[in-house]
């Protein structure tokens, strides 16, 4: 009588180590993967806020700017429906933009300002601001300086098509 009474039959396991293995390089791989667009998709984030912030400030220089030099653009000739693109830029940030300026009935005047960083032309600011020219001059006989009647942004930031 070989193998005795106390002998049993065991199976052989060979592989399950290899699959556990396999299991965990592909658990710690998808940790990784993750962590990585964890991290890009921060970085996009922050990266947008720093250009929503800048855009914003720009986007209301140039609607200043715009006022600030409106008898250096002529812009009373305007005749009612007319529009007059103004470029404008800001050496300091690198921004870029233009302001359209619209003649609209009774001395009022519609600016809307859309500016860029020349870095990254998808993200674009648009503002706008009404502006009604005043029908008295000043002491010298000159005509006064537009003042604000509307301000608001109309689309803070988009990506062209």
């Amino acid at each position: 009588m070989t193998g005795g009474c106390c002998v049993t039959a065991s199976r052989p396991r060979a592989g399950i180590a290899l699959l556990a293995a396999l299991c965990g390089l592909m658990l710690i791989a998808l940790l990784v993967a993750g962590g990585v667009a964890s991290v890009n998709a921060a970085q996009r984030s922050a990266a947008t806020s720093l250009a929503t912030g800048m855009l914003l400030t720009s986007s209301d220089d140039a609607l200043t700017d715009a006022v600030a030099g409106w008898r250096a653009e002529a812009l009373d000739s305007l005749l009612v429906g007319q529009t007059a693109i103004v470029p404008w830029s800001d050496a300091s940030t690198g921004m870029k933009g233009q302001v359209s300026v619209t003649a609209l009935p009774r001395g009022a005047f519609w600016l809307a300002a859309e500016v860029w960083s020349p870095s990254s032309e998808q993200i674009r600011r648009r503002s706008n601001l009404m502006v009604q020219r005043p029908a008295t001059t000043d002491s010298l006989g000159r005509a006064l300086p537009p003042r604000p009647i509307v301000s608001g942004a109309w689309a803070r930031l988009f990506q062209p098509q």
